[in-house]
This record gives C-alpha cells, structure tokens and sequence, in this order.
C-alpha cells in the first residue's frame, strides 16, 4: 500500500463541488452576532440536531507581525450529536478554518479553500480521517 501522505495529489485551480446526497432543510439559530451566523438542521430531531457555525474575524491592528495586522479568518465548525448502539448521544465535531493575510488575492484564498476540500473528501486520506493513519 502507497504511503497516503506521502504520495498525495492535489490540484491547484481544481474544481471541488458536492454532488448526489439529499437537500437539508436549515433555520436560523442566530444571525450575524458575534461575527457569527448559526444554522440549525431543522430537520433533524432535538436530541440529534446538526449544528453548523459560521465565523468570519476581520484582521486587527497588530504591533508584533510584519504587516502590522493579525491574519482575517473564517470558520465553520460543525457539531454532529449521534446515537450509539448503546443509546448514548455523542458530539463529533468538523471545523474547518483558513487565516489569510488582509492583502491576499481573492483567487489566493479560494485556492486555499479548494486545497483543504481535496485534502477532505480524497478517498486515499480515509486511513488519516478514520484511524489517524500519518502511513
């Protein structure tokens, strides 16, 4: 078996677009306090109800990094209540951030964002997403 890290290919400029799957039906939990935007699955039952958080923090004013400012970020942290076969409710967790630079391109950060999506549904990292696997 190939080393899944070592022999990984991503694309730069590739496309990265979710396909099949069934629409979810989503209602406002919070808008746009906090730099932040909350959806809950208003599907899904209370006990098990997805969660997912948007978060956008603008860059400050910063005395100590070279471009006098702190890097911008953007985040979704998403939270997945499941049901084990023994009744116990558990919380797994995703987040998915990226930091930048103020001045970096538009076409920069979509780049970045595309990079870490391969890096997310490649089926050759299952290894590292399911068992932690760095082989």
């Amino acid at each position: 078996m190939a080393n899944q890290l070592k022999d990984l290919s991503l694309a730069t400029g590739a496309t990265v677009s979710s396909t099949g799957g069934t629409a979810l039906t989503v209602g406002i939990l919070n808008n746009g306090q906090n730099n932040q935007v909350i959806l809950n699955v208003s599907s899904d039952p209370l006990k098990t109800m997805r969660r997912f958080t948007f978060s956008a923090t603008p860059p400050k004013p910063s005395t100590t990094n070279p471009s006098g400012f702190t890097l911008a970020r953007r985040q979704v942290y998403m939270t997945f209540p499941r049901t084990l076969a023994s009744g116990v409710v558990v919380l797994d967790k995703a987040i998915a951030t990226i930091e930048f630079a103020q001045d970096t391109a538009t076409s920069d950060v979509n780049d970045m964002r595309k990079h870490i999506a391969q890096a997310m549904i490649d089926s050759d990292l299952d290894g590292f997403w399911q068992a932690g696997s760095l082989a």
